[in-house]
């Protein structure tokens, strides 16, 4: 009598179960990796965003160091600040008083490439024609705020621009909002101050 011996193996139904297992393992490994690198790319443009807004603004304080009160035009106090203004810098002293720096100008202007954001320039000398650009991506207004006449994001200013700059007493608080696009995120926004005391 001949036996019939079973072959050792695995059917094709069972084949077939384990690749559509595997697949769908792999295809959830994938879509993990793909958010993780997302994740990972919005922190990235989070950090640099930030940054450079910090860079940003200590340029200005820099440009604003020494700057006495009576030297900016014009004076930013009350509610709006502004985010338009020209200074002067002491120099040294000659026969017992101070010398002043020609005037130097901070200002967000329009920027061709994106018609929805500002560019942030620094003008050494009024009179002159050479313009440094300090930053782009300026938001028209400050997080949070809407042009309504009314301070939206509770810190005593009222609709301020994306650049502001506003004086109370000696304090001169600067603050800076980027919108600056990201590939794969559309923008990345973020607000950033600072302050320093001016001279009398």
């Amino acid at each position: 009598m001949v036996r019939a011996r079973r072959q050792a193996g695995f059917t094709l139904v069972e084949l077939m179960l384990v690749m559509g297992v595997l697949g769908l393992v792999f295809g959830a490994m994938g879509t993990f990796q793909a958010r993780s690198q997302q994740a990972a790319d919005a922190g990235m443009a989070r950090a640099e965003t930030e940054a450079r807004a910090r860079r940003v603004l200590a340029r200005v304080v820099d440009e604003l160091s020494g700057v006495a009160q009576s030297r900016l035009v014009p004076d930013p106090t009350g509610l709006f600040g502004c985010s338009d203004v020209r200074f002067q810098r002491p120099t040294g002293v000659a026969d017992g008083s101070v010398t002043w720096s020609v005037q130097a100008r901070l200002q967000l202007v329009a920027d061709p490439e994106r018609p929805d954001v500002r560019t942030l320039v620094y003008v050494p000398n009024t009179s002159g024609s050479k313009v440094i650009v300090l930053c782009k991506g300026v938001t028209p207004l400050g997080l949070g705020e809407q042009s309504n006449g009314v301070d939206d994001d509770g810190d005593g200013q009222v609709d301020e621009a994306g650049f502001s700059i506003q004086r109370v007493g000696d304090l001169l608080t600067i603050q800076l909002t980027l919108d600056l696009p990201d590939k794969a995120l559309g923008a990345v926004a973020i607000e950033q101050t600072t302050a320093t005391v001016l001279k009398n």
